[in-house]
């Protein structure tokens, strides 16, 4: 049986359509029958009979209104690559403050593609055995200030979060992707697929901030508690991080690593492949909203940027 949410999507659909006509209203019918049922190899057809119906009855100024919607959609997943902090970094800041460094990642919904080309565990413990940061001035700052700058971040962060949330949510079930009701999973409405896309981000962000934690280890051996104060203080006011890399991840570990670096740079290019496809193909969207949404979109990942 058809969700709710899919119901919602259709009526928003039904919306668009200038003269939707009995054709569209029997489309709109079987979409909705619970006895009639999508084949796999054929994708999902009758969203996409319902959606060509209602195409076909749209007006052409609408038409060329969203073509160039498309266009400014699917240059997006690009864009967002050349700006979003890379892989490495974050997983750099995971070792003092795994939460932020999380929820930025999260926040980016991009992955640069050439992270998995930065020979991500090796280029960092081949020159560099071990990571070090201390800031002799720590003692004369102010832990007002950091409370501040501490609180900022964290708002930056789930801020950027929110906003990729909301994008989603929108090109889900405010847009409807072409390519994506085109995709058959079984017992998988295609409303999923957007979602699937965007959580590919932080996994490929998790994978990588385990192996950076596993491949390393605290010299000295943090106490516990210390995370907690690690997590919530900015770099600049917390303690020296000190970390060594293991000398297995040199020796005998060296190829999983590879296979990590090669792993990262394919999680990267599947999300920009796939991102393109989905975002390039959205319908129902208009051109101020979309640019709004870009706007949001850019303006969100330059904040975490600067963080």
């Amino acid at each position: 049986m058809a969700t709710e949410s899919r119901r919602a999507l259709l009526a928003h659909l039904a919306e668009h359509a200038t003269a939707p006509g009995k054709d569209c209203e029997t489309a709109y019918a079987n979409y909705l029958d619970p006895n009639r049922s999508d084949m796999p190899q054929r994708g999902h057809e009758l969203a996409f009979v319902l959606a060509d119906c209602l195409l076909a009855n749209t007006a052409e100024a609408y038409k060329t209104d969203m073509a160039s919607t498309s266009i400014l959609f699917g240059l997006l997943p690009s864009i967002l690559s050349q700006i979003v902090p890379s892989v490495t970094e974050l997983s750099r800041l995971s070792l003092r403050r795994p939460v932020l460094a999380f929820m930025i990642g999260f926040g980016g919904m991009s992955l640069p593609v050439l992270s998995g080309r930065d020979d991500f565990l090796g280029k960092t413990v081949e020159p560099y055995p071990h990571m070090s940061l201390d800031l002799s001035d720590r003692e004369n700052r102010s832990l007002r200030v950091a409370v501040v700058v501490s609180a900022a971040e964290y708002l930056i962060a789930a801020a950027a979060v929110f906003n990729v949330l909301y994008f989603t949510w929108t090109m889900t079930y405010v847009g409807v992707s072409f390519s994506v009701i085109q995709i058959y999973i079984t017992n998988l409405p295609e409303t999923a697929i957007p979602f699937m896309w965007m959580l590919l981000v932080p996994l490929v962000h998790l994978v990588a901030f385990f192996a950076i934690r596993y491949a390393t280890k605290a010299q000295p051996e943090d106490k516990k508690g210390d995370w907690v104060k690690n997590e919530l203080l900015p770099c600049m006011y917390g303690p020296t991080l000190d970390r060594k890399f293991k000398q297995a991840v040199v020796g005998p570990w060296k190829p999983w690593n590879l296979l990590l670096e090669h792993a990262i740079f394919l999680g990267s290019l599947i999300h920009l492949i796939a991102g393109t496809a989905i975002l390039c193909t959205i319908l129902f969207i208009e051109q101020w909203k979309a640019i709004q949404l870009v706007a949001q979109m850019l303006g969100g990942e330059e904040a975490i940027t600067s963080l």
